[in-house]
């Protein structure tokens, strides 16, 4: 038998939250709560994966091997995914699937695997997978610290923890005892994560993925290149933020649509308070910059506050 655990930290949008979705600038640092994806591999013969989604249900769900063969490039890999999912689900595929947890988690990773298939196929023709030979048991159980729906990356760090998983049982990384993951390494899986949490929330900027690989405080700017850079601030690791949960869960996808939808409806108005917004974060980059905690202390509790 072997085991395996992958993990991605939850996150929080210090300043530039939706703004970041129409191009500006936003800074986000990962918090310390985790999703965990915990692998293992019995000699035992099946031909399912076996996902146990911990917090969303007591019943395991059975995803057959089968079902993770490569598609023609004409056809989208997400509808295909959607479609199999709904085909296991036994239920028509149709909007509703979306406000289902369960539902929408299987179908990121029906949709992984298919890319982590068509990725394999790319580097050699032979697409059998030594784990995938139906004499393994692969059993995935996933777990997360962080409450889902109220704006600390859940989505992103699942998506992330699910893309590391895949590849690594795929074969596309090197599935070693200590895993020294590259900028390469964790460009794709960055890359593939991102597309992963649009089947969540519809549209994604990319911050959540993109924190939630790297890690750290980033400032990230959408569909700019570098899309990211690194702040480096001594003894940052030691700074309390205090978070407060209300309980009251809200829908991301949702949120982002109500902006878009004052966006459409006004744009110069809604354009206005997006060039504020950057104001904000610029500034405060700035005095992130100067690496003097006392002036970003004061300029944090400014800014919030």
């Amino acid at each position: 038998m072997k085991k395996f655990v992958v993990s991605a930290p939850a996150k929080a949008i210090l300043f530039g939250e939706h703004a970041v979705v129409y191009g500006y600038p936003a800074i986000a640092a990962t918090i310390d709560l985790r999703c965990y994806f915990t692998v293992t591999i019995k000699n035992e013969a099946c031909e399912d994966i076996i996902i146990d989604f911990k917090d969303l249900s007591e019943n395991s769900i059975h995803i057959p091997i089968k079902m993770f063969h490569s598609i023609s490039n004409k056809e989208s890999v997400m509808d295909y995914a959607w479609k199999l999912v709904s085909d296991l689900f036994n239920c028509a595929y149709h909007d509703s699937l979306h406000d289902s947890p369960i539902i929408v988690s299987t179908c990121v990773i029906v949709y992984l695997f298919i890319r982590a298939t068509q990725l394999r196929s790319d580097k050699c023709s032979d697409q059998q997978f030594p784990m995938f030979n139906g004499k393994n048991t692969i059993c995935i159980e996933i777990q997360s610290d962080m409450p889902s729906g109220c704006g600390l990356g859940s989505s992103g760090a699942f998506s992330v923890a699910a893309t590391a998983t895949v590849l690594l049982l795929t074969n596309n990384y090197p599935l070693v005892q200590v895993w020294d993951i590259d900028k390469i390494q964790c460009k794709l899986i960055s890359s593939l994560a991102r597309d992963a949490e649009c089947i969540i929330h519809g549209k994604s900027s990319g911050l959540d993925s993109t924190i939630c690989t790297y890690g750290g405080t980033i400032v990230f700017r959408k569909d700019q290149l570098p899309l990211f850079q690194e702040i480096n601030i001594s003894n940052f690791d030691t700074v309390k933020l205090l978070i407060v949960n209300t309980n009251i869960t809200r829908s991301t996808s949702l949120a982002v649509r109500k902006v878009y939808d004052k966006w459409k409806e006004d744009k110069t108005c809604v354009n206005s308070i997006f060039k504020e917004i950057g104001i904000v974060v610029d500034e405060v980059i700035d005095v992130l910059n100067q690496k003097d905690n006392c002036e970003i202390s004061r300029s944090l509790t400014r800014h919030i506050v």
